[in-house]
């Protein structure tokens, strides 16, 4: 599995490059891809990932979650400092009723279990299809397990059932069968997952 940092580029390919097509032509153009802390300098008004909601917050919302220390953003950007796509990450928290019961011997039982959730997540539809979905996800995970902060699973609320299976590729199951669009991965399923 792909691994990425700031410092180096986040990429689909061991290579350290991506080949993408752009502008809808048959032009074949090796591109890197970083992913960096989120930053007003960066352009956002030409994102479009296919969601004006997602579309919208990237434009205007999640400047804001990160003023107020809400979510942390992630963006995704290729050699010219275009963003290909977005991520935030936030503490958050599960009811111990709310997990699966196959899963309650697994844990303290405390009231709450601690978690990090992937709070939005969005590709600019002229990079999709090009596995940078897995190399945002990717550095997600590493960034949630190198984190001081406690987390025992990782969440993740799915817009419809393509993106629920887009998850359970690396693993996410569904907290409820009555909530099948919010997902969650333990920890220490992260930490497996990134050490490949």
């Amino acid at each position: 599995m792909p691994r990425s940092s700031e410092r180096t580029p986040a990429t689909a390919s061991s290579s350290g490059e991506r080949r993408a097509t752009e502008g809808g032509d048959a032009t074949q153009a090796f591109m890197s891809f970083q992913v960096v802390s989120f930053d007003r300098r960066f352009r956002r008004d030409g994102f479009r990932c296919g969601v004006d909601a997602l579309d919208q917050y990237l434009r205007s919302g999640l400047g804001q979650d990160a003023a107020r220390h809400i979510a942390h953003g992630f963006l995704l950007i290729d050699t010219g400092e275009r963003i290909a796509g977005f991520y935030t990450l936030a503490a958050a928290s599960v009811m111990l009723q709310d997990l699966p019961v196959a899963w309650l011997r697994r844990v303290p039982k405390y009231r709450s279990i601690p978690a990090a959730i992937i709070g939005r997540f969005a590709l600019d539809s002229a990079f999709q299809g090009l596995g940078l979905g897995e190399v945002m996800l990717v550095d997600a995970l590493e960034r949630v397990v190198r984190s001081d902060l406690a987390a025992w699973l990782v969440l993740v609320e799915a817009k419809d059932i393509r993106v629920v299976r887009f998850y359970q590729k690396y693993g996410f199951l569904a907290l409820h069968d009555q909530e099948p669009l919010r997902l969650f991965l333990p920890t220490a399923s992260v930490r497996a997952l990134t050490a490949r």
